[in-house]
């Protein structure tokens, strides 16, 4: 390979149409492979020098400063060493092949591969003996054979460093294997220019890169945070050029969410998501951001896949709405995740018994009623569920409905009847009266509820009647009465038309609701007399001795 100087094409071409002929004809009798030009955008570059390394070869550089290398050992160089800069006006190629994966992982990438830790100049030179090697012109025991432009036969060995040619042979063989491969549009080849009538070798140019973080993030740490159900390893993404679309590399992230690439830098590019964290949306968009001198970082916000949990609350006695003079609003739940530490929030649920809550995290959570609706006992039960990652669909949330039955607060009547003569015998004694019946009438609906009917003594209560149920639908297990609490209370009065006869009608009376506790037993006496009623109430809760 020769780096003598030659003359300016344009001062060949003005000597006459003589010259223009034999450039002509020389261009015919030295035919090349036609390429499909990527783009016509001129690049300057120079010799360096000789050396390179321990061997006399030419050592390149384009004029952005950047390293370059020579594809045609026979062709002689841009220019003498330290001479000015040719320009390359022939167009250029994009290298998405074996050449393109020599320059950009050997040097000025590494000085290390293969094994073999070089110095700079020695890394530089294994490279651009790698290239010759794949062009042919060099062998890869190191002797080289090639043809001049002008005829002329050249060979030789290159035995000054044994290592060197190692390291090339290396970097030709995993190249050639497909063991190491280049990103696309990150190196490419500028056709030869012309210069003194000598077609100039090839260059291969790795355009100057830099290295470009990406770092996912949640965009709801709230839920995510601590939680393993969402994992960012194993997200994918691949990396487009904005401008032309060609896509240009892949990005896999690790544990912490965190990948790197090499790009060009000052150059607009967009991912596209191709296999979501887990946990998270799958994103549809194309996220677009653009390089700078020094790289930059890219942070790239996920939306976690929740769960949308309703909760409908409903009477056991209905199995749906409440009892009258009752209400299914103001149950409060407390949710708690058991994935996301310290997270727990509270729904309360509206006229209709029902409360949501969006955005509960993935993973296992736990609810529980932590205050009852009024005219209701609290649960004691608790409700456990456990989402997986793997449960999302596409619209990222899982929908879960629990159904709570609440049992209604109750308390039960008692109701002892007697006839009072109105003898003057101070006995105390007073003769029951059976058949007389009681009518519960609700305050709320001022709907009769149920009756109570007195026995041959005179009693009558609802706890002796296991079945009976003054509430709306039907008596729930595990409730204490037969009365349900009804905000307004109850009026119990007696009918008529069971009066005894020669006797007067009681007068009627309230349970109020600060009277209704649950499983409590209100009891009452009442007397008729002959001559005029007289009514004594007497309450008394079983529970109290």
């Amino acid at each position: 390979m020769s780096n003598t100087p030659t003359h300016s094409v344009h001062s060949a071409i003005a000597t006459g149409p003589l010259l223009l002929l034999l450039f002509l004809l020389f261009g015919c009798l030295a035919p090349r492979a036609a390429f499909a030009v990527d783009g016509y955008d001129q690049l300057g570059f120079r010799t360096i020098s000789d050396d390179c390394g321990p061997f006399f070869i030419g050592k390149y550089e384009a004029q952005d400063a950047s390293i370059a290398y020579c594809m045609n050992q026979e062709r002689p160089g841009p220019t003498k060493p330290g001479g000015p800069w040719l320009n390359f006006d022939q167009g250029w190629v994009w290298l998405d092949d074996e050449f393109a994966a020599i320059v950009c992982h050997g040097y000025p990438t590494v000085t290390s591969f293969g094994g073999y830790h070089l110095s700079p100049d020695r890394a530089r030179a294994a490279t651009q003996l790698a290239v010759w090697m794949l062009n042919g012109t060099t062998h890869v025991d190191g002797t080289y054979s090639y043809t001049t432009a002008q005829g002329k036969t050249k060979s030789g060995h290159f035995t000054a460093d044994n290592e060197v040619v190692a390291a090339a042979r290396w970097l030709h063989d995993n190249a050639k294997s497909g063991s190491i491969k280049a990103a696309p549009h990150r190196a490419r080849r500028y056709l030869g220019a012309v210069s003194g009538g000598s077609k100039r070798q090839d260059m291969l140019y790795v355009l100057p890169a830099v290295s470009v973080s990406f770092k996912k993030q949640s965009a709801n740490a709230a839920i995510t945070s601590g939680n393993n159900t969402y994992q960012f390893d194993g997200a994918t993404f691949d990396i487009f050029e904005s401008a032309s679309g060609a896509h240009v590399g892949t990005v896999q992230m690790d544990s912490n969410g965190r990948a790197q690439a090499t790009l060009l830098p000052n150059t607009a590019y967009y991912l596209v998501e191709t296999k979501a964290p887990a946990g998270y949306v799958p994103r549809r968009d194309r996220i677009a951001f653009t390089t700078g001198n020094d790289g930059g970082q890219v942070a790239i916000d996920e939306q976690p896949g929740t769960i949308n949990l309703r909760i409908v609350k409903l009477d056991a006695a209905t199995n749906a709405g409440p009892q009258v003079g009752s209400s299914l609003a103001g149950a409060e739940f407390t949710c708690v995740s058991q994935s996301t530490p310290g997270w727990a929030q509270i729904l309360t649920t509206d006229e209709s018994g029902r409360a949501t809550l969006a955005d509960v995290p993935l993973g296992t959570f736990t609810i529980y009623e932590s205050k009852a609706p009024e005219g209701y006992l609290p649960s004691n039960d608790s409700w456990t569920y456990t989402v997986g990652a793997d449960q999302l669909g596409d619209s990222g949330v899982v929908e879960i409905e629990s159904r709570i039955s609440d049992i209604p607060i109750a308390f039960d009547l008692e109701i002892s009847k007697f006839k009072d003569y109105g003898n003057s015998d101070q006995s105390g004694l007073e003769q029951p009266a059976g058949g007389v019946v009681f009518e519960v009438v609700s305050n709320s609906s001022q709907q009769v509820v149920g009756t109570l009917t007195t026995n041959i003594y005179g009693f009558a209560s609802t706890e002796d009647q296991p079945e009976a149920w003054f509430g709306t639908g039907k008596r729930p297990a595990g409730v204490h009465g037969a009365v349900p609490y009804d905000r307004a209370g109850y009026t119990v009065r007696e009918v008529p038309e069971t009066v005894p006869e020669g006797f007067k009608r009681a007068g009627e009376w309230t349970v109020g609701a600060n009277q209704i506790s649950d499983d409590a037993e209100l009891q009452y006496i009442v007397d008729n007399h002959a001559l005029s009623t007289h009514l004594q109430i007497v309450k008394r809760d079983a529970q109290t001795p």
